[in-house]
């Protein structure tokens, strides 16, 4: 029994030691999914790829074209039995793969994304053997060496310089998807070779299909000089040209260029001829331009073009990009539309010899950047951009347009032109000066605008100023005529001739119209005006006047002679005037004042035309008197009214020269006016400035109160203001105050009614009437005023209609509060209850809104009913505390519920059930510890359960 125990123990222990294990490898353990068709049928599938496997691919030497077989048939015939070679060992070149395959980084990475590299053959195998054949050196001499790029087969004649392209006879080879270009192609014949910089010329042999995209196709090949078979691509599906040809440096000759006519998609052209600084003519008039967009940099520094001819119907409506479109085209000077036999030559009208540069059929109106379009065109002489239309430009988009134009002489701008876009502008800095044509003609321009090539920049304007320019090299030179004193030549009007402008070439004499009259004078002989140079110049011509003099004379009042301070006479003057010329004199100028004397006079013409022959004579009379003007004014700036209604004249104070003088406002007193102030100084020097001062009244007179109090001092009545004008008469008589009379006037006892009279004046006046009150025994009292009760919220808003309490002079009164709903009284006012007086009297009650709940109502009238009491349920517990306030609440609730009783018995409510309020069960704690206790209970039972079957295996 014991061993079958133990043996059962030990089953148990292997048991569990199986599934731990098993639950591990669960755990740990980590699946590879093995495809079938990955399953080797036998054991020769192991053994093949334990071997190393032979790379073959397929490349030019095993899939050429028959085309292809014969070049190289007739190229091998050069070389002893290589012909033979060719035709008696047919498998051996139809054997022959490579096993070392080299792809060109250049290609694989070129700008146009092509993905297949250049592939030669250097290593071949026949289809019989796996024996390689060894590479022969004395190939790699070859003149002719292949290649191929993106698949499509080329040789390259390394003596001629010819790379050429080959298409399979009879069929069109396709470029796909990625553009062959040519500067990324390599060669290996035991060696890389890029043929790119030892390339002059290109041939397309065969028939070709071009992609959307040829970019740099041609590009970059700095010693290529002709191209050859254009006309063998098909162009049809182009879009993108962008630098085509950039790069060339040394290309001369591009043949069947016309065929770019079936390229009726292109949109980018920028850079298509960029740096191709060896053309000299460009024919591009069967090209189709009316899909472009961009031009940008198309012709930049195709320093040797002179000639270009473009489309005679060019559409340029969709193109954005001008930036930089003939920058650098150093020999350019005119543009050609349409074929040469048939060409449209726009060239204006010639100056000496030369042709503008016309491009009025360009639609610009979608340009937005034509910044450095014609920098650097060194050689152009004439430009005509008068239809372009710069609305679309952007700021920057002028910047540096006409910059380094040295030999620029024809300027035609223009009405939708502009020269300056905020803080960027063209940037003409060709020196001389810029005359407009106007209505004159190219030779003799109108030239009523003379600018700098600056000023044309700044103050272009085209609107106004749309026009042709003819520029001249020399500096504009600016004419004045002067006299022989160095003063403006003055015309028959005594205007000031104005100046002439003058333009011409450097080195040419300046014209000066020597010939010129002008009334009045002669022009000086000998004079040396020189020449233009290339900076602005500034020449005066001078002309001698024929003067002569007016005479001005000097006098007193009393015909003496004026003396200075130093007791000296004061000489005639004389005023040199042109003969035939107008003359005047202002008597007011600085040169006709003196110290110590007035111009009060003057005798004679003070203008007119001169007469030498008759001068004329004026004489200015002097006086050594000053004066000063007193002005009377009242508070509204009007002069003072005497009593018979008429103005006070103004009067003056006379002395002098250098003497004082001083106004005391005492001295200038007027009936019915009061002095105020004075405007200007009181005091001086007598002298020939003739101050004025004015001085300021009022006749507003001060008021007069009357007070009416009792015997006590106590104001009883409202007092009285009397106002009016100084020295108005002013009767004033004692007010009927009822259950008052009056006793006394300013302290003293009436005698009589009390009745006296004032005059107001400058000064305030008082009136004081003191009142006794009637005995008691009056038969009749007095009605008092009303007192008016009022009642209001906080803001002043009256709730109920005003009370009016009505009485007689010291009878008192009592006001009342109102019971107003929805609001208690505040505010209860001091006097709600006092004395009628001789004064309106004014009680206030003040009442505040009450807080009201909206969803309980309150009757004041019913008895406040009393709140029942809830006993709180039972907890399962056995807290003495708890059972103490249950019989505390069975206590209370056996009190009995008179309504007497009612208060305190809600009090007592109230204080329990506060008190019980802090230990109510929580009905969440109560769920979360049933729950614990449940958890507990279950655990429990388990462990009660297998420590029972454990007690019955032991038994057993």
């Amino acid at each position: 029994m014991k061993t079958h125990k133990i043996a059962y123990k030990h089953g148990e222990k292997l048991l569990v030691s199986g599934i731990a294990a098993t639950a591990l490898g669960l755990i740990n353990g980590k699946t590879k999914t093995v495809k079938a068709s990955a399953i080797p049928n036998n054991g020769s599938a192991l053994k093949k790829a334990s071997k190393t496997r032979l790379k073959t691919k397929i490349n030019y030497q095993t899939a050429r074209s028959k085309l292809l077989k014969r070049t190289e048939a007739l190229e091998a015939s050069d070389v002893p039995d290589a012909a033979e070679a060719a035709t008696d060992k047919p498998n051996q070149a139809q054997a022959m793969e490579t096993d070392t395959t080299t792809t060109d980084p250049v290609s694989e990475n070129n700008q146009t994304g092509s993905a297949t590299g250049n592939k030669t053959q250097t290593t071949e195998k026949s289809d019989k053997t796996d024996i390689p054949v060894k590479f022969d050196p004395a190939q790699a001499t070859k003149a002719i060496r292949h290649g191929d790029i993106n698949s499509i087969p080329f040789t390259f004649d390394t003596d001629a310089g010819t790379f050429t392209l080959i298409s399979e006879e009879g069929k069109v080879t396709d470029f796909g998807k990625f553009t062959p270009v040519i500067s990324g192609s390599n060669i290996y014949d035991g060696q890389s070779y890029k043929p790119s910089k030892d390339v002059r010329n290109i041939i397309f042999s065969g028939k070709f299909k071009a992609n959307q995209s040829i970019k740099g196709m041609l590009a970059n090949l700095p010693n290529l000089e002709s191209i050859t078979g254009l006309d063998n691509i098909d162009f049809g599906e182009v879009a993108d040209m962008q630098d085509l040809f950039k790069g060339d440096t040394n290309l001369k000759t591009i043949d069947g260029l016309d065929n770019l006519r079936n390229a009726s998609s292109v949109h980018d052209m920028s850079g298509m001829f960029q740096e191709c600084s060896a053309i000299t003519s460009l024919d591009l008039s069967s090209i189709n331009f009316n899909m472009a967009t961009s031009f940008q940099s198309m012709f930049a520094n195709c320093s040797s073009l002179n000639n270009l001819i473009l489309p005679d119907n060019i559409d340029t409506f969709n193109v954005t990009n001008m930036a930089s479109m003939f920058e650098g085209c150093s020999s350019l000077y005119t543009i050609t539309f349409g074929k040469a036999s048939t060409a449209s030559q726009l060239s204006g009208t010639p100056i000496n010899n030369e042709k503008r540069l016309s491009l009025t059929r360009f639609d610009t109106s979608n340009v937005t950047d034509m910044s450095n379009m014609f920098k650097g065109c060194t050689f152009l002489k004439g430009l005509d951009i008068s239809s372009f239309n710069m609305s679309k430009l952007t700021d920057e988009g002028i910047s540096d347009m006409l910059n380094d134009l040295p030999s620029l002489n024809i300027l035609v701008l223009g009405k939708n032109c502009k020269t300056k876009i905020d803080k960027y502008n063209a940037n003409l800095d060709t020196t001389g000066t810029w005359v407009n044509v106007g209505k004159g003609k190219l030779d003799k321009p109108e030239a009523s605008k003379k600018w700098s090539s600056r000023d044309l920049i700044t103050n272009y304007d085209s609107k106004k100023d749309a026009d042709t320019y003819v520029r001249y090299s020399g500096g504009l030179v600016t004419v004045h005529y002067l006299d022989q004193d160095r003063k403006p030549v003055l015309d028959d009007s005594d205007k000031p001739i104005p100046d002439d402008y003058l333009v011409g070439n450097i080195g040419q004499s300046i014209p000066v119209d020597t010939d010129k009259k002008i009334p009045g004078y002669q022009i000086a002989k000998d004079q040396d005006f020189g020449t233009f140079t290339s900076e602005p110049k500034k020449v005066n011509v001078i002309y001698n006047a024929d003067f002569g003099y007016v005479k001005v004379h000097y006098e007193d009042e009393k015909g003496k002679p004026l003396l200075d301070k130093d007791g000296k006479k004061i000489e005639d003057s004389s005023i040199k005037a042109i003969n035939g010329h107008n003359w005047s004199i202002n008597p007011q100028d600085k040169d006709f004042q003196f110290d110590g004397y007035k111009l009060v006079k003057t005798v004679g013409k003070t203008s007119g035309v001169f007469d030498k022959d008759n001068p004329p004579t004026v004489t200015l009379v002097y006086t050594d008197q000053g004066t000063v003007t007193i002005y009377y004014r009242d508070e509204n700036g009007k002069p003072l009214l005497d009593k018979n209604g008429s103005e006070i004249k103004d009067s003056f104070l006379q002395g002098k020269f250098g003497t004082g003088w001083t106004i005391d406002p005492n001295n200038y007193k007027f009936p019915g006016y009061a002095f105020v102030s004075a405007d200007g100084k009181t005091s001086g020097i007598f002298d020939a400035s003739e101050p004025i001062v004015t001085l300021k009244y009022t006749s507003e007179a001060q008021p007069i109160k009357v007070h009416y109090v009792d015997n006590q001092g106590k104001s009883i009545s409202e007092d009285r203001i009397i106002s009016g004008t100084i020295g108005q008469k002013i009767p004033v008589e004692p007010k009927e105050i009822p259950g008052y009379s009056v006793s006394e006037i300013n302290g003293k006892k009436i005698t009589d009614k009390g009745n006296i009279t004032l005059y107001l004046s400058d000064k305030p006046q008082e009136i004081t009437y003191t009142y006794i009150q009637n005995s008691s025994s009056t038969p009749n009292k007095a009605k008092a005023p009303n007192v008016t009760v009022h009642y209001q919220d906080e803001y002043g808003n009256i709730l109920v209609p005003n009370v009016v309490l009505e009485g007689y002079v010291g009878d008192g009164y009592t006001s009342e509060t109102k019971s107003i709903s929805g609001y208690t009284l505040k505010t209860r006012p001091n006097n709600a209850t006092g004395f009628f007086t001789t004064f309106p009297q004014d009680v206030t009650y003040i009442y505040s809104k009450n807080e009201t709940n909206s969803n309980q109502t309150t009757d004041n009238n019913k008895p406040t009913k009393i709140p029942t009491i809830k006993k709180p349920k039972r907890k399962p517990t056995k807290h003495s505390n708890n059972i103490n306030r249950r019989k505390q609440l069975d206590k209370k609730s056996s009190v009995p519920t008179k309504l007497v009783q009612r208060k305190t018995i809600m009090q007592q409510a109230n204080s329990t059930n506060n008190k019980h309020s802090s230990s109510l069960p929580q009905t969440g704690k109560n769920q979360h510890s049933s729950l614990a206790m449940l958890t507990l209970g279950g655990i429990a039972l388990i462990s009660a359960f297998s420590l029972a079957l454990l007690d019955r295996k032991k038994n057993k």
